[in-house]
């Protein structure tokens, strides 16, 4: 709070127990309280700010527990995204000077575009002495978020979860306009399963081939197949307008079954179960149902040997959404 030119902390924060994102950024609170006047001339804010250490940029998963914190932040303090500024502790960008890591975290500098988004290290954002802010809040971990709790894997989750769609649909739409003139996936497109392939790990496909076999053998007439890797399409808003028209989406558990949230409520979705990951992972037949998409959407199966489709769930998901047409 403002006290003679420069600020004084406030008995809430004299008293207050600090969690563990807050004491990440704030320090231990010995080292926050104070009862002298703090020296605000070197760094003072006086915008509303939130204070933001991503989860782990590198997942779609993990980043996206961070955007539902950072919703859940806004929505609890009755901010607007026009009015804030957002610091953000860590790497976002590139390692070789690329502005965005990957192609979600543009996100973040479209929501806040009018007061900005700086990121960096402690030093880098607050100087050695600290700074000064008017209104301030510190994002809690991403792994806190709706979707996130518990890991996102334990129990069966049963309703639909305003949260997570207000988020989507607020992710979605600062994307709209921001499609590319290439787009992979012109708005005539219609009747196509994305096959999303990972190139390594015990969650990728034994053979690419036979996979997209799978799916092409029970396509119907005038249905086509993508085969796709997300990181293969730099731009997000690419990315969702594909998924956007899909009427199936199939891969093995993995961050790139997320898209799901911005299937049409008609699709489908296919998951498989291999290698280091087993059916007690919930987190994507839980994300079905927070988004309102309903019973009867989700397909599990679990590969026992290896990581191959089973023909049946394929073909299952496929007849299924192909009878809504």
């Amino acid at each position: 709070s403002a006290a003679g030119g420069g600020c004084r902390m406030t008995p809430w924060l004299s008293s207050a127990e600090l969690g563990n994102t807050e004491k990440r950024v704030m320090g231990d609170i010995s080292s926050v309280v104070s009862d002298g006047t703090l020296e605000c001339s070197k760094c003072s804010v006086t915008d509303k700010a939130l204070v933001q250490m991503p989860w782990d940029t590198n997942n779609l998963y993990e980043w996206y527990g961070d955007w539902v914190t950072l919703w859940e932040s806004m929505a609890m303090l009755n901010w607007e995204p026009d009015e804030t500024k957002v610091f953000l502790i860590g790497l976002v960008g590139g390692d070789h000077g690329e502005k965005f890591k990957r192609a979600f975290d543009e996100s973040w500098s479209l929501a806040f575009h009018l007061k900005g988004v700086r990121t960096g290290s402690m030093e880098a954002l607050f100087g050695s002495d600290g700074c000064c802010f008017s209104h301030v809040a510190t994002v809690p971990h991403g792994g806190l978020s709706t979707l996130t709790f518990n890991h996102g894997r334990g129990g069966d989750v049963a309703c639909a979860s305003p949260t997570l769609m207000a988020s989507a649909g607020y992710l979605r739409s600062l994307f709209q306009q921001r499609r590319s003139q290439g787009a992979l996936v012109e708005s005539s497109a219609t009747n196509y399963v994305i096959l999303v392939l990972r190139r390594e790990g015990s969650r990728a496909f034994d053979d690419d081939e036979a996979a997209k076999s799978v799916v092409s053998s029970a396509l119907p007439a005038g249905w086509t197949m993508r085969a796709w890797h997300p990181e293969e399409m730099p731009n997000f808003s690419d990315q969702i307008n594909l998924v956007s028209k899909a009427r199936v989406l199939i891969g093995a558990h993995g961050a790139g079954l997320l898209h799901a949230l911005f299937l049409p409520q008609s699709a489908h979705l296919v998951e498989l179960f291999c290698g280091d990951r087993g059916p007690s992972n919930h987190h994507y037949r839980n994300i079905e149902q927070m988004s309102g998409a309903g019973v009867g959407r989700y397909h599990g199966s679990q590969s026992d040997r290896g990581c191959h489709l089973d023909p049946s769930f394929v073909r299952e998901a496929i007849s299924a959404s192909a009878r809504k047409t």
